[in-house]
């Protein structure tokens, strides 16, 4: 079996491309596309894929007790894949897999590193494929290693949650994820679209979110004649309550500060009736996929995409009657979908709160008298949220606050009601920040 019709070699190969500074998604399609693969070998090959970035640093953990010395990064990845394959996949072609590993290093010309990697996954299956992490005595050393996440965001969430909570959320970054799509109310009703999904082979549920359903998380939408039909768009469930803020809205002005990819831009413009939504963002390519998405789904004549820097005021940009500025962020509410996430430096969000303050003072700048304003983020940490809202708060006492809805109790950071915290506990969806108000009218 050559390189190109081998899932096990796709995997190594899109590992090594993401570690060069690939996209975890784009590196494994580019891989998987490359070749010929049955739809059983490219489950497979996104279940390892995903799984070793998941466990990375467990797995590393396990070959640094195995190996007197660290792999060449190609043997790495392989080594990794096999170990992932072993202990968390529950493989009972256990020397198969051993076989198998081998053999790709030969496929990638390192036949000479065949031998070491026999060594050491034929160790670690006499051991019982066990891992230990008893002889780790530094208690966020071992933290660290046995849920996978890089010290400095370890640090970071306990800082922000407590260590128990962030115990928790770690766990949820293992395994499958589940997926939400939006209805396109504009075409279907949810009920009906979880019908054409059952008929065409995916199993779903509607949530108690009106016009959000649940599907399984390793189903790949994009490919159904549903989705080419723009019946729905895949957007979070926690994303999707924050978009909901805005559906009591009628004939208004609404803008979008950081769009892209829109999906927010798109359930506001189903929502909000008779009005229009300008999504911004920064980079052209992103807006090309706003406007792709918004012609899909049939919201072009609702949807405006504009070039727009979210933390510069342009006057000629007129008011709006609602802004919801989205920011940039850490993104640690996503780590379940991206967990390469776990592996950020501090350096890498450290300095985001001066931008996502700037970004939230400029969007009060747009609303009219009445108008409602929105703050959201992805992330769980308290710089990016808590503070930067009740910054802007005791700045800007022309912006009281705006109550969320009552489902959203458990998720309340303040006795206000119009901010909340939701954790990929609450809901089983994304971690995300809502805060609310509007702006007093005479202003």
């Amino acid at each position: 079996m050559n390189a190109r019709s081998n899932p096990r070699a796709a995997v190594a190969a899109a590992l090594g491309e993401m570690e060069n500074g690939a996209y975890s998604n784009i590196a494994l399609s580019r891989r998987l596309n490359a070749g010929s693969y049955t739809p059983a070998e490219k489950a497979f090959a996104a279940r390892l894929f995903y799984g070793v970035i998941e466990r990375k640093l467990t797995l590393d953990y396990i070959i640094a007790r195995r190996a007197a010395k660290s792999p060449e990064p190609l043997v790495k990845n392989i080594l990794r894949a096999a170990l992932y394959e072993l202990a968390y996949m529950n493989s009972s072609r256990e020397y198969a897999v051993v076989d198998e590993s081998v053999k790709l290093c030969k496929t990638f010309g390192k036949t000479s590193a065949g031998s070491f990697v026999n060594a050491v996954l034929r160790g670690f299956i006499r051991a019982g494929k066990r891992v230990d992490f008893s002889g780790i005595s530094d208690r966020l050393e071992r933290l660290s290693v046995e849920y996978s996440c890089g010290r400095d965001v370890l640090e970071s969430l306990i800082d922000s949650l407590g260590e128990e909570e962030t115990i928790n959320i770690l766990q949820m970054t293992f395994g499958k994820s589940r997926q939400y799509i939006r209805a396109n109310t504009m075409k279907i009703s949810p009920s009906e679209l979880s019908r054409r999904l059952c008929a065409e082979g995916i199993a779903c549920e509607e949530n108690f979110l009106p016009g959000c359903v649940s599907v399984d998380g390793s189903m790949v939408l994009e490919s159904l004649q549903s989705f080419r039909e723009g019946l729905f768009h895949v957007q979070d469930l926690s994303s999707q309550i924050c978009a909901s803020l805005f559906g009591g809205l009628r004939n208004s002005r609404i803008f979008d500060l950081c769009a892209a990819p829109g999906g927010k831009s798109f359930t506001i413009a189903q929502l909000a009736e008779n009005s229009q939504v300008f999504a911004f963002d920064i980079h052209d390519f992103k807006i090309k996929l706003i406007r792709e998405g918004a012609e899909r789904l049939g919201l072009s004549d609702r949807v405006n995409a504009l070039i727009g820097d979210a933390a510069v005021f342009n006057p000629e940009t007129g008011r709006a009657d609602a802004v919801l500025c989205d920011v940039p962020c850490s993104g640690l509410g996503v780590a379940a979908k991206k967990p390469e996430i776990k592996y950020k430096s501090r350096k890498e969000y450290e300095n985001l709160p001066e931008i996502q303050l700037k970004i939230l003072n400029n969007a009060a700048q747009y609303l009219e008298g009445g108008g409602l304003l929105v703050y959201s983020s992805c992330t769980l940490l308290k710089n990016e949220n808590q503070r930067i809202t009740e910054r802007f708060e005791r700045e800007n006492p022309d912006f009281p606050p705006c109550e969320l809805p009552d489902y959203l109790n458990s998720c309340f950071t303040n006795e206000k009601k119009n901010s909340a915290l939701i954790s990929p506990e609450t809901f089983g969806s994304d971690g995300f920040y809502i805060s609310a108000w509007r702006k007093k009218f005479g202003i």
